[in-house]
């Protein structure tokens, strides 16, 4: 009976593991704990499970309990509770007795459930199901999966199967599980295929259940085994760890066929932003026996196309972690080879939209392999320990550097002293995430004046200034917005490189600032070049080559569309927009393109803030190669007085797009004067102001909703996301939220009016794209701030509610209640009987919103005289 003890140590290690991931001392305090392994006869009382229902042999239901909480197992296969004499048991058949569900065919397919009731209601708490797989073929593992209506946990698989009979390994499923209103937990699990000669068999052995120590994270973890994997990938077990390795070697930068690629379906807990990780060994053949792929992006690439794939070519034989409270991070560690180790990689990974994702790798040189892979939300860095357990906790309450009611914020630029700042002044750009880490630039301040690049942590910790430009040897007041490429990122600057008139920029992994491109000097008389001048707007990148647009120069003076290779070797004019008519302002094409461009199917989109038939700017697309180049729409003239117009005028902000349409926003124009939210099809089609912003008080410059939209929209789920320069109750710009679809509008946040000096609390005038992270909005605002030089902030989504109250004289109570948050977001619904301080909040269920952020709840026929509700973001 060698196989027992060993699983007694597997379950103490997943214990520890898990323990330390919560960030206690010592083992989870379980709350109901069933073990269905003991020794016994076929009907016997079992340590912690008592009252056992269901007949010896094939029950397709049992049912047990410890005096407080109830476990019922059942199946829609062939269940059976029976005692496990088999080949290997002959000292005791007895042994073993446990709850056994089988397919009833090789397809698999067949479901098992566990449901625990008595628990505290709306509570998370960590399960743990231990199983082992007694078909005669493969290594096919139980993969459980949290099937509470409304729940937010997510399930990670920890352990494998080996193939038996040679052996019975067992495997420890742990879910993070909450509770519903009753108490309850369900849990599915399911049976692969058997194969053709082999059945699915899998007995259950044990359950606990521990309420969860704090709040944290479910990581989306799965093994590299449990995919669709191509006939050249080979399973084996290495150093203790069931994996998979390529059976050939490559030297080419794609997996060069179907056969070399394994496709995973990855199921996340909310949209978000992702990093990817992996836990990997490094064969013998060291920096020979280190690399593969892995997509770029989700979803289904091609097996022989190079930009679908990111190459991991070299370096990981030299780096990777393997101490339980490392923290993993990019390019990090010295684990070396022949060990298991884990890795995080560059690439962020978006999640809108659906939450189940495809997820696909490739294979290259034949001495990897791989065990399991993880994705965790940008902006935390995990230790090893929470990525074997796929949980990180949250930190305690009260870290952080969020300072108010909104959480606004939290880096403040310093006041300049002759232009110069330690730490930059004036952030004309929206900021990236680069290895968990917010990046961004400033226009002005640094140590020359001229601005900088810096970084921080998204909690507001750790600020660093990466780099202080300086026209005199490098690019200098930067604007354009940054793209990320690898571990380093592409900007634009409107100044300096050889002639002063702005360049393209890369900040290289290496922490280096290479120019990629210095734009011509410009005619003194005509303000022509080649090439175009003072770039801005955000970079478009497509494989190894980015597009821009130069807001000046070029053949006509009036701007131009380029391209460039990310080596710096090539660069092609691919738009050079006409001359105005000097008298009415218009133009065929538009001129002055300021909000850059955006890349898709090859095609580029983008805008002119000036020219075109009504001489207030277009919205143009083209091939990616510069043919082919289309007004899609052009603005109508504005009202000389008012500024106003029906579409709007004069956009500056660049494009998003979504399922081929276009959303875009103008400075002026509208029904106010002060702007609008535009949507355009691809083709052209359908144009549609779906917002206008309302004219602003001619005196305090203030209005309820913002004006002059400034930046790029933000897209997540069906809800844009963006910034006003102006307008909003403080008459220093707002940050808002628009459902097109509905449409439904909110203002989030308005920045406080400007003391004489410049200065206020939380920064001013933002003209800068958000980015999403999690539930909350992380921004730029261009002023403001105690230094008068602009901010950092963090805006957490806030769950607009309706609140019903009703009391009717029979004490029934009916409400409904919706409300509107981030899209594909948890929130808790809770109630009170009684408002009087400090009232008592019971959590009634947590529903997610749906693609606009929108949620609804209905109860009814309470025996209370009133009943009060509040909405607040799920742990």
């Amino acid at each position: 009976m060698s196989e027992f003890p060993g699983m007694i140590k597997n379950l103490r290690r997943q214990a520890m593991l898990l323990a330390m991931a919560l960030g206690t001392s010592s083992a989870l305090a379980a709350v109901a704990q069933f073990d269905i392994t003991d020794k016994g006869t076929s009907s016997p009382a079992l340590s912690g499970w008592t009252s056992v229902t269901g007949s010896a042999d094939n029950a397709d239901s049992v049912t047990g309990t410890d005096g407080t909480h109830t476990l019922t197992l059942s199946t829609s296969g062939d269940g059976q509770d029976r005692d496990r004499g088999t080949a290997g048991f002959t000292a005791d058949a007895n042994f073993w007795r446990d709850f056994w569900f089988v397919a009833n065919s090789t397809i698999g397919g067949q479901t098992a459930t566990a449901t625990i009731t008595g628990l505290t209601p709306n509570t998370s708490h960590i399960v743990e199901i231990w199983a082992y797989d007694t078909a005669s073929t493969g290594n096919r593992a139980m993969q459980w999966t949290d099937a509470v209506s409304g729940n937010t946990g997510a399930s990670s698989f920890n352990g494998a199967t080996t193939p038996v009979p040679a052996s019975l390994g067992d495997c420890v499923a742990t879910v993070l599980a909450k509770t519903n209103g009753s108490g309850v937990i369900t849990l599915t699990g399911a049976a692969a295929s058997g194969g053709s000669t082999g059945l699915p068999n899998v007995f259950v052995t044990g359950l606990r259940v521990s309420e969860q120590a704090q709040p944290g994270t479910s990581l989306p973890t799965f093994e590299a085994e449990s995919g669709t994997l191509g006939s050249d990938f080979l399973t084996s077990t290495v150093s203790g760890a069931a994996c998979i390795t390529i059976s050939t070697n490559s030297t080419v930068y794609n997996p060069v066929s179907a056969n070399r690629v394994a496709t995973y379906s990855v199921p996340f807990p909310a949209a978000d932003t992702y990093q990817l990780y992996a836990r990997v060994l490094v064969g013998a053949g060291n920096f020979a026996d280190d690399s593969f792929f892995y997509g770029n992006g989700f979803g289904t690439k091609s097996a022989t196309t190079d930009a679908d794939w990111v190459a991991v070519v070299s370096g990981l034989n030299t780096t990777g972690f393997t101490n339980l409270t490392d923290p993993v991070t990019v390019n990090g560690g010295a684990a070396g080879i022949q060990v298991w180790k884990w890795i995080r990689f560059g690439t962020s990974f978006t999640v809108s939209g659906s939450l189940t994702k495809t997820f696909q790798i490739g294979g290259r040189e034949d001495g990897f392999s791989m065990d399991k892979f993880a994705f965790a939300p940008a902006g935390v860095t995990p230790t090893v320990a929470q990525l074997d357990t796929g949980f990180i906790p949250d930190p305690p309450s009260g870290t952080g550097t969020f300072d108010g009611p909104d959480g606004i914020a939290f880096h403040r630029f310093s006041q300049p002293n002759l232009g110069a700042t330690p730490d930059g002044a004036n952030p004309a750009t929206g900021l990236v995430l680069l290895d968990g880490l917010l990046c961004g630039t400033t226009q002005n301040g640094g140590l020359q004046g001229e601005g900088a690049a810096f970084r921080m942590n998204p909690d507001g910790s750790g600020f660093e200034t990466l780099e202080s430009f300086y026209s005199g040897s490098d690019a200098a007041f930067p604007q354009g917005g940054l793209v990320i490429s690898g571990a380093g990122f592409f900007g634009l600057s409107q100044a300096g490189g050889t002639y002063g008139t702005g360049t393209v920029f890369e900040r290289r992994a290496d922490g280096t600032i290479a120019i990629i491109r210095s734009f011509n000097a410009v005619a003194a008389h005509t303000a022509i070049n080649f090439g175009g001048a003072s770039p801005s707007g955000p970079l478009a990148i497509s494989g190894s080559t980015l597009y821009g647009a130069a807001s000046a120069g070029g053949a006509n003076g009036n701007g131009a569309v380029f391209s460039a290779s990310t080596s710096g070797s090539a660069f092609t004019v691919l738009r050079d927009f006409s001359a105005i008519d000097s008298g009415t302002g218009t133009n065929i094409d538009g001129a002055l393109p300021c909000g850059g461009v955006i890349v898709s199917g090859g095609k580029i989109y983008g805008t002119t803030s000036a020219g075109g038939s009504g001489g207030t700017g277009v919205v143009f697309s083209m091939d990616a190669s510069g043919s082919n180049f289309t007004v899609l729409h052009s603005f109508t003239p504005m009202d000389a007085v008012t500024a106003a117009n029906a579409d709007g005028a004069l956009p500056s902000g660049g494009l998003a797009l979504s399922n081929d349409i276009l959303y875009g926003t103008t400075l002026a124009g509208g029904a106010g004067g002060k702007g609008t939210v535009f949507a355009i099809n691809t083709n052209g089609s359908d144009f549609l102001a779906i917002y206008q912003f309302s004219a602003i008080d001619p005196l305090t410059r203030a209005n309820t909703d913002g004006a002059s939209p400034a930046a790029v929209l933000s897209l997540s789920g069906n809800v844009l996301y963006g910034t006003t320069s102006a307008g909003g109750s403080g008459a220093a710009g707002t940050v808002f939220a628009l459902d097109p679809f509905v449409p439904r509008f909110r203002t989030f946040h308005s920045f406080q009016p400007l003391a004489a000096d410049g200065t206020n609390t939380y920064g001013a005038f933002p003209v800068a794209p958000l980015l999403r992270v999690g539930n909350a909005l992380f921004g730029t605002a261009f002023g403001g701030g105690p230094g008068g030089s602009g901010t950092v902030f963090r805006i957490p989504i806030p769950l607009s509610a309706e609140i019903y109250a009703i009391g009717n004289p029979n004490g029934t109570v009916n409400a409904t209640l919706s409300g509107l948050g981030a899209p594909y977001s948890n929130y808790r619904i809770q109630a009170t009987n009684n408002l009087s301080s400090p009232a008592s909040w019971q959590d009634i269920t947590t529903q997610a919103t749906d693609a606009g952020g929108f949620l609804q709840y209905s109860e009814a026929n309470l025996n209370s005289p009133g009943r009060f509700y509040r909405m607040r973001e799920a742990p």
